[in-house]
Formats: structure tokens, C-alpha cells, sequence
């Protein structure tokens, strides 16, 4: 018997789970939990196209939905398009999980100290001007300055020439680990950089997105608005979204001199 299902989106996987269990605990209650960007923009409230509302329809419950009556998020402000009925609440990051966290990362600390950039990478593939960003990053900055968080599940086309990793382990992690406020995150969508923002705040990273130079969809300017919100909330310094490769080149000549990651102060 299961009395409360959590799921990040309405994806098949989550519908299917859900429809399962409800088959055998009627009485089941839905809620959404903070999953990134996906929570924020209203990408969990998309609208279908015809074809995918028949299909979701017929085969998916059109009614999911509607059954989630509560969302535990670390800020509810930052939600655009949430349906009234839903209930918000704010998640609490206690002091016991960053020990956790830490445990985690264990022997990984090492490879992010002194690191002035990390950069998220998510299996991309031949974007011009993401290889344009990638080149300006290697003029300012060193290549043992710079670490690339390769993506766990989808390999790229791109050969950093930077130190990489590749691990399981979120960047939200890290991100309670260490001190990365003097640090800078880059990514193009990675919700990893603005989730460390509102799970951690002064000792997270600066988050640089760049979906306005690298992608110009629907679901780029939807990222673009919830950063706006970002940058109202924390503060325009805290994250920063360039318009063009000449903003990108201008913002890191003015912080390669950053001093890097650094082990948190003991309190």
C-alpha cells in the first residue's frame, strides 16, 4: 500500500508508476517535488500538441494532472503558471543533508578546488556557437582552471580540452560541499546551476546560461523568463544570461581573475 507518491514531472515513467499503484491504493495522493528548471517554468503544466493531448488521452490519464494537489519546491515564488488548486510548500535544507552530501562526494572534493570554471556539459551536439563560447573560454582561461562535468547518461561530439569528469553524482552536491562563490558555473539548460542557487545561496556558484546564444526556442525563452525571475529574487549578480558571444567574451575577461573553488569555512 502506498498513501503518497512524489514524482519531478508527468512524464510516461511518472503516469505509468502512478497508475499502477493506484490500481491498488485508490486513496494514493500525487504530489510534484523540485526537479530544476522543469518545476519553474510551467513545463510540468505544457501544453500538448493535438496529437500528444490523443495520445496522452487515450493512453496516459489525461487527468494526472489535475490529481497533483501539492508541490514541495525550495521557492514557490519563482513558479509561473500554477494552477490555483495547487498547494506550494517550501522545502527546508537542514544542516544533516549537507553531511550527507559530503559523504557522497567524498573523494571528488579534490578535483573541483581551485577550479575558477565548471562547465555542465549535456551531450550537445555541432552547435556553432557553443563551440565559439567553448574556444573564448579556453582564451581566458587555463585548462586546470576549468573543470567539465560531463553528463552521466548522454555523450556529446565535443572534446573538451579541459580537465573532465564524468560521475553520477548531481552538481547540487558539490555545490553544498565546497564554496563556489568565488566560481562560475556555465551551462546552456542544466537546471544544476540555478537549483544550487536556490538550494544554497552566497556559497553557490555565479550561474552563467547560455541558451540565448546557443538555442532559440520555445523552450529557451520560457529558461529565459525564469532567470529574469532568478535575477529579481537573488540579485543580477548572482546569474547571468548573455544575449551574444561578444556579452559571454566581455563577462569573462572581467572575472578571470576569480580566485576559484574553495573548502567551506568551519563554523
Amino acid at each position: 500500500d502506498v498513501a503518497h507518491l512524489f514524482v519531478p514531472s508527468d512524464d510516461i515513467v511518472c503516469r505509468v508508476v502512478y497508475n499502477i499503484i493506484k490500481k491498488n491504493s485508490p486513496s494514493v495522493k500525487l504530489s510534484l517535488y523540485d526537479d530544476a528548471n522543469g518545476t519553474y517554468v510551467g513545463s510540468f503544466y505544457r501544453k500538448l500538441s493535438r496529437l500528444g493531448g490523443v495520445f496522452y488521452w487515450l493512453f496516459l490519464d489525461v487527468n494526472y494532472r489535475k490529481k497533483v494537489r501539492s508541490i514541495y519546491c525550495y521557492n514557490p515564488q519563482l513558479i509561473d503558471g500554477l494552477d490555483q488548486n495547487v498547494e506550494t510548500k517550501k522545502i527546508a535544507f537542514h544542516d544533516e543533508v549537507k553531511v550527507l552530501m559530503k559523504s557522497a562526494l567524498n573523494d571528488q572534493v579534490d578535483k573541483y578546488l581551485g577550479k575558477k570554471v565548471v562547465f555542465l556539459d549535456q551531450g550537445i551536439r555541432d552547435n556553432n556557437s557553443l563551440n565559439q563560447c567553448l574556444r573564448l573560454l579556453e582564451k581566458y582561461f587555463s585548462k586546470d582552471e576549468v573543470l567539465v562535468k560531463l553528463h552521466p547518461r548522454i555523450a556529446g561530439n565535443i572534446n573538451y580540452n579541459f580537465d573532465t569528469i564524468r560521475d553520477e553524482i548531481p552538481f547540487e552536491i558539490a555545490s553544498s560541499s565546497l564554496d563556489f562563490t568565488n566560481a562560475i558555473a556555465i551551462t546552456c539548460y542544466s537546471g544544476a546551476c540555478v537549483m544550487s542557487i536556490l538550494m544554497f545561496g552566497d556559497s553557490s556558484a555565479k550561474a552563467v546560461f547560455l541558451q540565448r546564444v546557443c538555442a532559440n526556442d520555445l523552450k529557451a525563452s520560457k529558461l529565459v523568463a525564469f532567470i529574469k525571475r532568478v535575477q529579481n529574487y537573488y540579485g543580477q549578480d548572482k546569474i547571468f544570461s548573455p544575449s551574444s558571444i561578444d556579452e559571454f567574451e566581455m563577462f569573462l575577461k572581467e572575472n578571470k581573475r576569480i580566485e576559484g573553488v574553495k573548502e567551506l569555512s568551519s563554523r
